[in-house]
């Protein structure tokens, strides 16, 4: 129809995100993580320096990883906060410190 949103139903009430969608009604839904969880951290900061050439940038998540394991935060949590300003306030560099808390369901899907 003319004039009306493209995600509101006939009845006039918004259309749910997609199941598959990682964020639902500003909620990140949970990741169940095997393993240690200082170990799953490593693994995972070891993933993201294999996606780039750049020391300098493998330097970046290297910090971020230190980061949390500091403040005793494992991925799940990270994921569960998605607050990349926390490790930009650790000296993080914005686009890693981005990557770092977004890309956690991804790594976590590669790798069940």
């Amino acid at each position: 129809m003319p004039g009306s949103s493209p995600l509101a139903s006939p009845a006039g009430a918004a259309t749910p995100l997609a199941a598959s969608s990682p964020v639902c009604c500003n909620v990140v839904l949970a990741l169940e993580i095997a393993g240690p969880r200082d170990v799953a951290v490593r693994s995972y900061c070891e993933w993201q320096c294999s996606q780039v050439e750049s020391e300098t940038l493998k330097r970046e998540f290297w910090k971020a990883y230190g980061g949390a394991l500091d403040h005793g935060l494992d991925l799940e949590q990270v994921h569960q906060d998605q607050e990349p300003d926390f490790f930009i306030e650790q000296g993080v560099k914005v686009g890693v410190a981005r990557r770092f808390v977004r890309d956690i369901r991804k790594w976590v899907e590669a790798h069940a």
